[in-house]
């Protein structure tokens, strides 16, 4: 169902409109009179309430949400016609089916706007309880990715060090290495004179003899006497031990070699190292396979489920949204169409014009009807299971070639000469990578937050009053000039545009421009944790503003997502195109003051900034912005969404 219009118009202004009409089918005032008492008369039989029904031959519709508000303009029209009546013309009659008319009305109309009010509120409460059912099997989910994360962490960790290793032993072709000898003891011993018949003892003791002691006069040494013959045995005794010395000397220094030096070439220690790594890769490639496996089994199916139970959610939510917002227009109209219909029961006689009357029927008009028991607080959607850091396709690249897990590419060559590949099948072959949902808009339905709205002179800031008094405030997107009389005609009647009065229901001739009211930004993106009522919803969102030649906000319009138009009539929803890409200096033409997102679905799927913009400037290949687009700053790329549907966009 269409937003419902605003039936009241102010009192003199829908008076004179139905004596028109009235005039047109031939039906005055009396002759109405006169028609209800001939029906009583001949059709003495029926109730006063068959009498009523009669008199509105539209009451009938009213118990039907989807016939509710043709009604109801009917209704008031004769109601209004019955309260301008001149009393004296106000029979009994009037007076009783007045008055059942309105008990009607108060206790079986509005009854039902309450049921329906109660039932859509339990709507919502099973719609959000749907989602509990995906609790467990995100659980699980959970818990396979997280067993899967771990395994193959393990398993990337032991392959990323084992490539370390292996490019070390292919950057240089030989690798040499000294043994240290073991220190020669015995052959030192020789050499340390303070050891008595070491060696060097030795040669010490014949040079005293022959050169520094007694002896050193030849003539003495060659003396036949006895001390010639003792410095001759003496000496025979020295060189005999000397001479023994010397050779085993020569045999243990002989066999005392120096350090060692050894060298080896890359190849024995590559190939060994490679065959290791090899194994390794298959490990990991086959953790990797694992992971995605469970990522695109158990993570897809949840994701699936949850995504098909918020698309029924965000309907349900669109659905009750507009109904709500229906239900509070009519509940006042039908509050004030009571309000006239009980001035007839007034026992003072006297003219419709007269100061008490005029005072009496006015104020069903002006007093304040309160519809804050109508209010309903929409609850955002949990958050999905946010998709995990995945590793690449383990068979994505040529393992050569893989910079990460691959072998290191300073081996290259030794790949091709030893054949070290990967040579094993590869466990996965049709993996295909799980990726999150990609932002698109598609449809929204345009809900009435019932705020009053107002634009600032400079015409770049809005202003909002609240039912409960708050202000809030905030930016609006450059303001775009042109009728648009399918809304216009969608969002209000032909008084309502012909009247001029905005500040009593009129339209001023109807929209004349339009402007997207930015968020306020003091919320912060955390007040989207809540339940939100329309109003709430619309300062943390923004919406869009319609507003006539003289630049006054007539109608006001927040977007809520769904999967469809949901029947709505085109001045009631949006539709945009397929996401289209946008180079940075296109970006920054469409918003160059753009606004940072705060809904939690589309900061999920990657979006970080938007804005609102109607400006054929911004356009590509068979698509234009001079309509209106939203356009989107994302991760890595930017995206415009240009608007097919509503908007008054045919016009």
């Amino acid at each position: 169902m269409a937003p419902l219009k605003s039936l009241l118009l102010v009192s003199s202004g829908l008076a004179s409109g139905l004596v028109n009409t009235c005039s047109n089918d031939n039906c005055e005032a009396g002759d109405q009179t006169a028609l209800l008492q001939s029906h009583l008369t001949r059709k003495n039989e029926l109730s006063l309430t068959s009498t009523g029904a009669a008199f509105f031959p539209k009451l009938g519709n009213l118990n039907d949400p989807h016939t509710r508000k043709s009604a109801l303009l009917e209704i008031q029209k004769t109601a209004v016609k019955l309260a301008s009546m001149d009393r004296s013309e106000v029979t009994d009659v009037v007076v009783e089916v007045c008055t059942d008319t309105a008990n009607m009305l108060n206790e079986t109309v509005l009854f039902a706007i309450i049921e329906e009010d109660a039932v859509d509120r339990a709507s919502l409460v099973t719609a959000y309880d749907a989602f509990e059912q995906h609790d467990e099997q995100r659980e699980a989910a959970e818990a396979a990715i997280a067993t899967a994360q771990e395994n193959l962490n393990q398993a990337a960790i032991a392959l990323t060090t084992c490539r370390e290793i292996e490019t070390e032993t292919c950057v240089n072709v030989t690798t040499c290495g000294i043994i240290e000898a073991p220190v020669c003891l015995e052959c030192e011993r020789c050499n340390d004179c303070a050891i008595e018949d070491s060696l060097c003892w030795l040669d010490h003791e014949i040079h005293q003899s022959w050169c520094v002691g007694e002896y050193t006069d030849s003539n003495l040494r060659l003396a036949n006497d006895e001390h010639g013959l003792a410095w001759r045995v003496e000496t025979e005794s020295l060189f005999q031990r000397y001479s023994a010395e010397m050779e085993r000397c020569h045999t243990v220094c002989a066999n005392c070699e120096d350090d060692t030096e050894w060298c080896t070439t890359v190849v024995t220690t590559y190939v060994d190292r490679a065959a290791i790594c090899s194994t390794k890769h298959q490990l990991w490639r086959d953790s990797a396979c694992q992971f995605h496996s469970t990522a695109t089994g158990d993570l897809e199916l949840y994701q699936a489920g949850f995504l098909a139970t918020l698309g029924a959610y965000n309907d349900i939510v669109a659905r009750v949204m507009i109904e709500e917002a229906d239900r509070k227009v009519e509940w006042e109209v039908l509050t004030r169409v009571i309000c006239l219909l009980l001035t007839l029961t007034n026992p003072d006689d006297g003219a419709a014009s007269s100061s008490e009357n005029a005072a009496l029927i006015d104020s069903c008009y002006t007093n304040d009807v309160d519809t804050s028991h109508l209010d309903i607080e929409y609850r955002p959607a949990p958050d999905m299971l946010d998709l995990p850091v995945l590793p690449p396709l383990p068979c994505g690249n040529d393992v050569v070639e893989d910079p990460i897990y691959g072998p290191p590419a300073v081996c290259a060559a030794l790949i091709t000469q030893h054949n070290t590949a990967a040579t094993a099948t590869c466990p996965c072959p049709d993996a295909e990578a799980i990726s999150t949902p990609s932002l698109e808009l598609g449809h929204y339905l345009m809900i009435n937050p019932s705020v009053s709205v107002s634009v600032q002179d400079t015409l770049s800031q809005w202003t909002a009053t609240m039912s409960d008094g708050t202000i809030h405030q905030g930016s609006i997107s450059p303001i775009h000039i042109g009728a648009m009389p399918a809304l216009t005609s969608g969002f209000f009647t032909d008084e309502e545009v012909a009247d001029t009065d905005t500040a009593n229901g009129g339209a001023n001739g109807g929209i004349a421009s339009a402007a997207w009211a930015y968020r306020q930004r003091e919320l912060g993106s955390s007040a989207a944790s809540g339940s939100m009522s329309l109003e709430a919803r619309f300062a943390l969102n923004g919406g869009m503003l319609y507003m006539d030649s003289a630049g006054t906000v007539i109608a006001v319009r927040e977007l809520q997502s769904a999967s469809s138009s949901l029947g709505q009539d085109v001045s009631a929803y949006m539709a945009f195109e397929p996401a289209k890409d946008v180079d940075t200096p296109t970006y920054e033409t469409a918003c160059p003051s753009p606004q940072e997102v705060v809904d939690g679905w589309h900061l999920y799927l990657g979006a970080t900034h938007y804005c609102w913009t109607q400006n054929s400037a911004v356009s590509g290949d068979g698509w234009s912005c001079a309509n209106g687009c939203f356009v989107y700053k994302m991760a890595s790329t930017n995206k415009a969404f240009p608007l097919i549907v509503g908007g008054d966009e045919q016009d």
